[in-house]
C-alpha cells in the first residue's frame, strides 16, 4: 500500500521578520500563495519556477529547485535559512541563523533529499523587498558564440547585478517567434518590415540569431545605471537592443509553455526536457554534445529529424546551466510501453552524453526515478555509501518515498 501526503492546507506565511528579512512559511503553500502573503507586507521570495502556479515551497526545497530569477535571488538552497522536517527517526529543526561552522551542513543534506528522509513541514526563508521597477528587455546577437561571450561578461562584471539573463539558441529563438501570441513582443519583431531591418543589420530571427532576455529589479535610477553598463557589454559582442516589448511578452507567457505538452503528446509528438550545468570554458562543448545526442537518438528511434532547442540560464560567475527541449515523432505503435522505450532511449543517450562531456546530471530538476541509474556516476561509490547511510539513519524502514533518488 502507498500513502500520499497532501500538505496544501499548510499554506500560511506564519511570521515575517522584516528586520532580518526572513519569513517562516508552511511547506504546502503554492507559489501564488507565498507571493500574495509576502507581497502584502512589501516582500517577495523571488522564486519563480515554471511550475510556480501549482508547486509548493516544500517541493521546491525537496528538489533543490531553481526559479527563473535565480541569478538575482538565488536557487532555493540559497533562499532557505532553516527547515523543519518530520522523519521516522524524529523531528529535525535546523537552527535559524544566516551561517554556521558547526560541521557539515545538515540543512544542505535535507535540501534536495526529495522526500526520502522525511516530510518538510515548514521553512524559514530569506526574503527581499518588492522591487519598485522591473525592466526586462530583449538583446539580439548574431550567433550563439557572441551571446555566450556577452552572457559570461555580464555575469563576471562586479558592477552588474541582473535579476535574470536567459539566452536562447537559434532554434529556440525561432520557435519563440512562432509561439508568441498576437502582434506584440516577439511576434511584432517577425513582421516583414522589422525582419527586413534586422537582416540589413546581419540578424535573422529564423536562422542563426540568438535572443537574450536581460532584466533588472530595483529602483529606477539604479536600473538606469545598470542598463548603461549592460548595453555597453552587449554592444561589445554585437548585441542589438530590442527594447522592453520582448520582456513584457516573456513575462506574460512565462508559465504557459508546459501546457503545450499534453497537446503535443495527443498529436503523437514525443516531447521532454533535460538540463545540466558546467563551467564557462566547457559550456559550448557540452551544448554541442547534448544537442547531438538528442538529435541522433531521435532519428535512430524513428522520430524523424526532430527539433531540439536550448537556452542558457541560472548562471553564475563561474558557469551556467543548459536547458534543452526535444521534440520528435512518436513511433507508430500506440502501445505506451513502446513509446516510453523510445523516449527512454533519448533520455539515456543524452544523460550519458552530458556526463561524458563534463556536465552535472541535473542542475535543478533533481534525481527522482529517471536519473537514479546515473547518480553513482555523478557522486562516486563513496558518495553513494554516504547517501545510503543517511537514508538508513533518517528512515531505517525505507518508508519515505521508496525508489526515489537511491536504488537500494
Amino acid at each position: 500500500p502507498t500513502i500520499t501526503l497532501d500538505l496544501t492546507r499548510l499554506d500560511r506565511v506564519l511570521a515575517v521578520d522584516s528586520t532580518s528579512r526572513t519569513a517562516r512559511i508552511q511547506a504546502g503553500a503554492t507559489g501564488p500563495e507565498v507571493e500574495a502573503q509576502l507581497n502584502a507586507q512589501g516582500f517577495t521570495l523571488g522564486h519563480f519556477p515554471q511550475s510556480f502556479e501549482f508547486s509548493t515551497l516544500g517541493g521546491w526545497i525537496a528538489t533543490r529547485a531553481a526559479g527563473q530569477n535565480s541569478i538575482g535571488y538565488g536557487k532555493i538552497e540559497h533562499l532557505t535559512q532553516a527547515v523543519r522536517v518530520v522523519t521516522p527517526a524524529g523531528i529535525i529543526e535546523t537552527k535559524d541563523t544566516p551561517a554556521t561552522a558547526a560541521g557539515p551542513s545538515l540543512l544542505q543534506l535535507l535540501v534536495g533529499s526529495e522526500g526520502t528522509y522525511g516530510v518538510i513541514t515548514e521553512a524559514t526563508m530569506r526574503i527581499h523587498p518588492l522591487p519598485a521597477v522591473q525592466d526586462y528587455r530583449g538583446i539580439l546577437f548574431h550567433n550563439l558564440e557572441d551571446g555566450v561571450a556577452a552572457f559570461r561578461d555580464l555575469m563576471q562584471s562586479p558592477q552588474l547585478h541582473p535579476a535574470i539573463i536567459r539566452l536562447s539558441d537559434a532554434p529556440e529563438t525561432a520557435a519563440s517567434v512562432v509561439l508568441s501570441h498576437e502582434h506584440h513582443g516577439l511576434r511584432r519583431l517577425a513582421d516583414s518590415l522589422t525582419a527586413w531591418y534586422l537582416k540589413t543589420r546581419g540578424y535573422d530571427l529564423t536562422t542563426d540569431s540568438t535572443l537574450m532576455l536581460l532584466g533588472f529589479d530595483g529602483d529606477a535610477e539604479w536600473i538606469a545605471q545598470q542598463w548603461d553598463l549592460a548595453l555597453e557589454i552587449c554592444g561589445d559582442h554585437r548585441g542589438l537592443s530590442l527594447g522592453q516589448s520582448v520582456g513584457r511578452s516573456w513575462k506574460r507567457d512565462r508559465f504557459a509553455q508546459p501546457y503545450l505538452r499534453d497537446t503535443l503528446l495527443g498529436h503523437s509528438v514525443m516531447v521532454d526536457t533535460l538540463e545540466t550545468a558546467t563551467t564557462w570554458s566547457n559550456l559550448v562543448h557540452l551544448y554541442e554534445a547534448m544537442v547531438s545526442a538528442m538529435r541522433g537518438t531521435i532519428t535512430a528511434t524513428d522520430g524523424g529529424p526532430g527539433y531540439v532547442m536550448t537556452h542558457i540560464s541560472h548562471a553564475y560567475e563561474h558557469g551556467a546551466s543548459l536547458y534543452s527541449t526535444f521534440l520528435g515523432r512518436q513511433v507508430p505503435d500506440p502501445d505506451p510501453l513502446v513509446r516510453q522505450a523510445q523516449w527512454r532511449a533519448v533520455k539515456r543517450a543524452t544523460s550519458e552524453a552530458i556526463l561524458a562531456a563534463g556536465g552535472t546530471l541535473t542542475h535543478h530538476h533533481g534525481i527522482g526515478r529517471d536519473h537514479a541509474p546515473w547518480l553513482e556516476e555523478e557522486v562516486g561509490p563513496v558518495g553513494m555509501k554516504v547517501l545510503r547511510t543517511l537514508k538508513q539513519t533518517f528512515d531505517p524502514g525505507d518508508t519515505m518515498n521508496p525508489g526515489i533518488l537511491l536504488l537500494l
